[in-house]
């Protein structure tokens, strides 16, 4: 009896040991297992860090380039068109891991938004051109007074079509207007009426599909820190059809025409063109060369994509940078 008794015991106590064993082993297999996992997870992470600052680097590479073609073009030309070095977009050269691509625009081929008010009050002559273009964009002109309205400084509503703060406070998520110079096109978002949805012009993208007021204002318009004019050479059609009025999209063409065979050394030059005749601009408000550019460089390394947009200001043959925007595609 008292061997079976021990022989159960030892039974008893060889399944505690195996038991024991058992979650010993489970234990050390999570815990190597978790510490594997954070091991790849911190390596993954410092494989992005290294991605980002690689990519990153390389942008301000493109950026860089972008400042050389810039100042060389400034110092030995007085105009600046669409068929300059500066103009042709970079196409994608190879990398370690990947490739780097790049553009250089010329901002003032766009209405700057913040014209629209100068010297503290409303620029007429700005705002009538700025109507005229939503006019040419199919949108209602009355949104140029809900813009200056934002820009202003004042309560009083700009008629037929502004809003001040009161309206503004009055949403379901209040904000305040800026009341002070855009700081970004994006600002665009936040005023009344501009994620409106209306369809898409035909000529560009087919019937039965539809963008918002943003969406198709934002190509033609930029925000810049002081007023400038609009370059004749680089701006599009709908813009050159916002300068006066009864300019039709082929007055428009045929000055594109004429800029692609020649660009214009001058304003009067591009006002005595035969697709103009008849019609009155506001010389003040036109150039034929640009102060401010912006350079976008994309970057892919692996799975991996980096946009750097910068702002450059060019006074003769030397250019600044003024902001830096990054984002991750």
């Amino acid at each position: 009896m008292n061997l079976n008794l021990n022989s159960i015991f030892l039974k008893n106590q060889q399944g505690v040991a195996l038991l024991t064993a058992l979650l010993v082993v489970s234990l050390a297999t999570i815990t190597v297992v978790g510490m594997v996992t954070k091991q790849r997870v911190a390596i993954r992470r410092s494989a992005n860090f290294f991605s980002h600052d690689q990519s990153y680097l390389m942008a301000l590479g493109g950026e860089s380039w972008a400042r050389g073609v810039l100042s060389r073009d400034g110092s030995e030309s007085t105009i600046d068109g669409l068929s300059e070095d500066w103009a042709q977009e970079l196409p994608p050269m190879p990398v370690t891991g990947g490739e780097v691509s790049g553009r250089i625009e010329d901002l003032q081929g766009r209405f700057n938004l913040n014209n629209l008010i100068k010297d503290g009050k409303v620029s007429e002559k700005d705002l009538a051109l700025f109507k005229r273009l939503l006019t040419t964009l199919e949108l209602d002109s009355s949104l140029a007074d809900v813009v200056v309205d934002w820009l202003d400084a004042d309560q009083d509503m700009t008629e037929p079509g502004g809003l001040e703060e009161l309206f503004y406070l009055g949403l379901s998520s209040p904000i305040r207007p800026g009341d002070q110079p855009l700081k970004s096109v994006t600002e665009l978002r936040l005023m009344e009426g501009m994620s409106v949805l209306v369809d898409v012009v035909e000529e560009e993208s087919g019937t039965g599909e539809q963008e918002t007021i943003y969406d198709r204002l934002t190509p033609l318009v930029t925000v810049l820190p002081e007023w400038t004019a609009i370059n004749i050479n680089t701006a599009p059609q709908e813009l050159l059809m916002a300068l006066g009025e009864e300019i039709t999209r082929g007055d428009a063409e045929s000055l594109v025409s004429s800029r692609e065979m020649e660009e214009f050394a001058s304003v009067s030059d591009f006002i005595a063109n035969e697709a103009l005749a008849g019609r009155t601009l506001e010389e003040d408000l036109l150039a034929v060369s640009s102060s401010y550019f912006g350079v976008q460089g994309d970057v892919r390394i692996g799975d991996g994509h980096l946009r750097l947009k910068s702002l450059i200001h060019r006074d003769s043959d030397k250019t600044k940078v003024l902001s830096r925007e990054q984002g991750r595609l």
